[in-house]
């Protein structure tokens, strides 16, 4: 299920790290494209997922179909009202507030951890750190602003999958979904000059234990992006067949409209 990642770093973990349970075969396709179709905005918050429209696009039968959705909705990023069809998740602006909170307490724990003049982060970490930000150069590069802000994310669920706690990790990924979900919602992708320079300067004040910094370059930056959000309804219908049948945007294809 690598794909639902586009972080080549985070590809070098389980996927029992981040996943409720790990697919295989169709359902990991399935299951990886309307994630990614979820979390790049095409498939709006409170849009319907017609089961009989998925089972087509991929030839499988409504079980396995149900069976990917049921998955997904304990990731919080489907809804399955009983008997009432699926549809994507569609946060309140309170749950909103809500996941930017937990994640800014999430996330300011792991950063204090690895930056922790205790912790020893190893070599190999310190290479998928920079193997990260490299990939993020080439995604801001893309003029793809959805590919290079889901790197963004990409980037602070890798701290989470180094600092090794598979529950934290779990969480933490979920929590970025439900964030996905809010910025296509209440937010707009756009172009980030100072990403890649954010995560190199936050990479090298946990290398060097620089614990309060750390925290601070983090929650200065977490602050802007949540101040960036307008919290109000604007959900719309979706073509989900023709969105399923699109192609993915990939990395070295070059710009894509947006």
């Amino acid at each position: 299920m690598a794909e639902r990642h586009l972080s080549p770093a985070l590809h070098a973990f389980p996927p029992e790290q981040f996943h409720v349970a790990p697919l295989t075969g169709v359902e990991a396709r399935i299951y990886n494209r309307l994630w990614r179709l979820i979390v790049e905005g095409r498939l709006k918050p409170g849009a319907k997922l017609r089961e009989e429209v998925i089972g087509k696009t991929f030839g499988v039968s409504r079980t396995i179909t149900r069976k990917v959705l049921q998955i997904m909705e304990q990731e919080g990023g489907i809804h399955l009202p009983l008997k009432r069809g699926a549809y994507v998740a569609k946060p309140a602006p309170g749950d909103a507030a809500a996941v930017f909170e937990a994640l800014d307490m999430t996330m300011t724990h792991i950063i204090a951890r690895l930056a922790d003049s205790a912790t020893a982060i190893t070599s190999g970490h310190r290479d998928l750190i920079a193997q990260h930000i490299a990939a993020q150069a080439e995604a801001d590069a893309s003029g793809n602003l959805v590919t290079a802000h889901l790197m963004g994310t990409d980037f602070l669920v890798l701290l989470a999958a180094i600092h090794g706690n598979p529950v934290i990790t779990g969480l933490t990924d979920r929590m970025f979904m439900c964030q996905a979900l809010t910025m296509t919602l209440y937010g707009q992708y756009v172009l980030d000059p100072h990403r890649t320079a954010f995560q190199r300067k936050l990479a090298d004040a946990i290398f060097a234990h620089r614990q309060d910094e750390a925290i601070a370059i983090f929650r200065e930056r977490y602050r802007e992006h949540e101040q960036s959000l307008c919290l109000d309804d604007t959900g719309e219908e979706a073509d989900l067949a023709a969105i399923l049948s699109s192609p993915p945007f990939r990395l070295g294809e070059g710009a894509e409209a947006s």
